[in-house]
């Protein structure tokens, strides 16, 4: 873990690539998500110890809440959470925290299992449907933007907000997308 951070701290401020992330064959599927896990731990420790040094400054002490809590309310977890995603937007140091999720009304301590459970109904309620925003193909069971739902781009961006959140937290989320959307989000030809 010091190798790496040493590595990738040094790569980053000679703006330079990490040579392993060019050769993705080299490394097995359980190894990237360990780099990235400890890259995303890496990130939400530097953005607290930056927080921390400039209300120091600013204040001469420091009144830091180390998570970026979404306090939610299970019969409208996904109004709750877009609502509160959409403001923590404007403090994107805010999105590099790890995430704390509190249901409301509820007493419990998020050591992931809340966490996990959060992301699960909510992807469930997004990505149904009955939502209107995505669509379900019945025979290759692929999800994909509904022609006929009336959201806007807005919210399309707040559910993108949300799997780099779940992904950024290291926790895993059924999305089954086809894989022209992956090649597309890659700009490779599809």
């Amino acid at each position: 873990k010091q190798w790496y951070q040493r590595r990738v701290r040094g790569n980053w401020r000679e703006g330079r690539e990490i040579v392993f992330c060019r050769y993705p064959f080299l490394l097995t599927a359980s190894v990237k998500a360990r780099l990235l896990t400890i890259d995303a731990n890496h990130q939400m420790n530097e953005i607290l110890r930056k927080i921390a040094f400039e209300q120091f400054v600013s204040r001469g002490n420091i009144s830091l809440n180390p998570y970026m809590e979404l306090k939610v309310r299970r019969s409208h977890l996904l109004q709750d959470t877009l609502r509160q995603i959409q403001l923590y937007e404007n403090y994107p140091h805010v999105l590099k925290k790890p995430l704390k999720v509190i249901f409301e009304g509820e007493e419990g301590y998020d050591a992931g299992g809340v966490q996990k459970e959060f992301f699960l109904l909510l992807m469930r309620e997004l990505l149904s449907p009955d939502y209107g925003m995505f669509t379900v193909d019945p025979e290759s069971r692929f999800i994909w933007f509904s022609t006929f739902g009336f959201e806007n781009e807005a919210n399309y961006r707040l559910i993108g907000v949300l799997c780099g959140l779940a992904i950024y937290n290291s926790t895993i989320v059924d999305i089954n997308f086809p894989p022209a959307l992956y090649k597309k989000l890659l700009h490779m030809p599809i």
